[in-house]
């Protein structure tokens, strides 16, 4: 096996099904094999059924079941199932363009690269209405062409090499878990390690997120998370000190307490945002280490 492209998916069965019927009409690279593993993380919709049915028909279709839930998990389940030599990976919201297959690995096959980092954008018009600037500030991230800095899962594919060293996701990061980060942990694992990466413009995913997740409140539980994650990764994996952060949350919650009193129960989100970072770090600080520092697997 050549290629396998791996889906994670949870309770998203109808978008699923768009993403399903956009891959059957990918081209398969001639002289290259292809799977598809669509990962199931304890849906509880009719994504199942959704699989099931899948018009995909150029390539073998299996459906795997990882009932922990978290992304990183339903994403270790597909690293150990899958046979590729290159594995792909995209999201259950997406329109791919028919070349994205062999766009995405060329440079792995080539050996130009040990790891690409594809590009997505909206659909034209998705967010008129809404305040797309403070969504796209916060949340949707652009690839750098020249210096491409991360993998993002909604585009992303990697050697199967590169799991020697950095053997998978961190399972404690990721949506359904502490909410983000594990792309990013990921990516700087595999920097350090010394594994080249690229680009590919040539082959732009149409990302189809629900528009609910621009709303300012969503928005704010969504950088909310990206806290968590960041105390997460600051202390397991950087072992960045952090000196007096029970005084500083102390603060924090202080003048973010009177903010509110002031304000008719109105939270202040950066104020408020310190504080919950500094709580993480307090709450990671009563365990032991993950990980030696910048290290390429977790130790515990």
């Amino acid at each position: 096996m050549d290629i396998s492209i791996i889906i994670c998916t949870y309770n998203r069965a109808e978008d699923l099904r768009e993403t399903l019927n956009s891959i059957a009409g990918l081209t398969i690279p001639k002289w290259r094999e292809c799977e598809l593993l669509v990962v199931d993380n304890a849906s509880t919709d009719n994504t199942k059924e959704v699989i099931m049915s899948c018009p995909v028909k150029q390539m073998p279709v299996r459906y795997l079941y990882e009932g922990k839930r978290g992304q990183s998990n339903a994403r270790n389940k597909g690293i150990a199932e899958s046979k590729g030599e290159a594995l792909l990976w995209t999201d259950d919201d997406v329109r791919l363009p028919e070349n994205w297959i062999e766009a995405m690995t060329a440079p792995i096959f080539s050996g130009t690269a040990d790891a690409v980092s594809g590009l997505s954008k909206m659909p034209d018009g998705y967010l008129n209405g809404y305040d797309s600037d403070y969504f796209l500030d916060n949340i949707h991230f652009d690839v750098d062409i020249e210096n491409p800095e991360y993998l993002i899962g909604v585009s992303m594919a990697f050697h199967r090499r590169v799991l020697q060293l950095v053997p998978g996701f961190d399972p404690e990061l990721g949506p359904g878990q502490l909410g983000f980060g594990d792309d990013a942990l990921f990516s700087n694992q595999l920097k350090l390690a010394g594994f080249k990466f690229v680009s590919c413009p040539d082959a732009v995913v149409i990302h189809y997120f629900q528009r609910s997740r621009v709303s300012d409140d969503a928005v704010f539980s969504m950088r909310q998370a990206y806290a968590r994650s960041n105390a997460y990764e600051d202390y397991h994996w950087n072992h960045t000190p952090r000196k007096l952060s029970s005084l500083k949350m102390l603060f924090w919650a202080t003048i973010s307490f009177v903010y509110r009193v002031l304000n008719r129960g109105k939270l202040n989100h950066e104020w408020e945002l310190r504080r919950l970072t500094l709580a993480r770090i307090i709450k990671e600080r009563s365990r032991p280490r993950n990980y030696e520092k910048h290290g390429l697997a977790r130790i515990r």
